[in-house]
């Protein structure tokens, strides 16, 4: 099975906090691991010695955890979340396995599926982000794409390449909101 990624591509470097904290709903104590480097100290920190993203990313240009599980919208579980920002603009990277979604039926896959993608449609209408990408790692290359967010549209990529039922329930529920965005 493959890992999938969902990027939050240019998101606003000064409200990179905001979409943060408003996307990923998570309980410090299911921090599995975390790393962030602060250029200005020159030392290595964890996810609990950051105060402020915004702040730490005034001098800094990265940062990861990895989670036992967080709320996006619906539970995932052994996420690696990856935050890196420029002086403009930063991309938040969610990597999970698919394989996380094999022991639920598929009503209950496209129940899970369908909360995952309004949540990152409300992400994306209420923030400054170029483009949300869904897709199998490496997502930001064009033939791991599934869907992609991008000016007020939902778009499909690959579709008849990929064939797994995550897939399949994906390209379904975007069909359906396509008109919606």
């Amino acid at each position: 099975m493959d890992n999938v990624e969902i990027i939050l591509k240019n998101v606003a470097r000064k409200n990179i906090e905001k979409v943060f904290f408003n996307s990923l709903v998570f309980d410090i104590k299911n921090i599995i691991s975390s790393h962030f480097f602060d250029k200005e100290k020159n030392v290595d920190m964890e996810y609990q010695n950051v105060k402020s993203l915004n702040k730490y990313f005034d001098t800094s240009d990265a940062g990861n955890l990895y989670l036992k599980k967080v709320i996006i919208g619906t539970e995932l579980e052994n996420v690696l979340i990856l935050i890196g920002c420029d002086e403009k603009y930063g991309d938040i990277t969610i990597n999970f396995e698919e394989e996380q979604f094999e022991n639920f039926s598929i009503q209950e896959i496209k129940g899970k599926l369908k909360n995952l993608i309004m949540f990152l449609l409300n992400i994306y209408r209420n923030n400054e982000i170029e483009e949300i990408t869904i897709g199998y790692e490496p997502a930001y290359d064009e033939d791991r794409k599934i869907i992609e967010i991008r000016q007020s549209k939902v778009m499909i990529f690959n579709e008849g390449t990929f064939k797994s039922p995550i897939t399949l329930i994906l390209y379904s529920i975007s069909k359906n909101i396509m008109t919606q965005v």
